[in-house]
């Protein structure tokens, strides 16, 4: 299957995004994201994995072709196989979590 036809499939598979973005002063930065089949269960595997401290700055979004600019981004950094595999399964029958994480000092 051709990454085109698997990010398009993807992208119309009904699935959200949820990341966190923290910027540490001077230090570098922190990207936590999660994909699953609602808004609501990839913000509770966030907030199981962050401390509470950072939950106000959960964002969410379904994945569409129409999502804001950091959704589209966040997309491209999930791995080929996981975008396949999500995109063939039911909405409810699996979740994808990662973090990122870049020193910049």
């Amino acid at each position: 299957m051709s990454n085109d036809c698997t990010n398009q499939r993807f992208a119309e598979s009904g699935l959200y995004i949820s990341y966190m973005i923290y910027h540490a002063t001077g230090e570098g930065m922190r990207v936590c994201l999660a994909v699953a089949g609602s808004s609501r269960r990839t913000e509770k595997l966030l907030k199981t994995r962050l401390d509470e401290y950072f939950h106000q700055g959960i964002v969410s979004a379904p994945i569409s072709a129409a999502s804001d600019e950091a959704s589209v981004l966040l997309t491209h950094w999930i791995p080929q196989i996981v975008k396949e595999i999500l995109g063939k399964i039911p909405l409810d029958a699996g979740d994808y979590y990662a973090e990122l994480y870049y020193n910049l000092s």
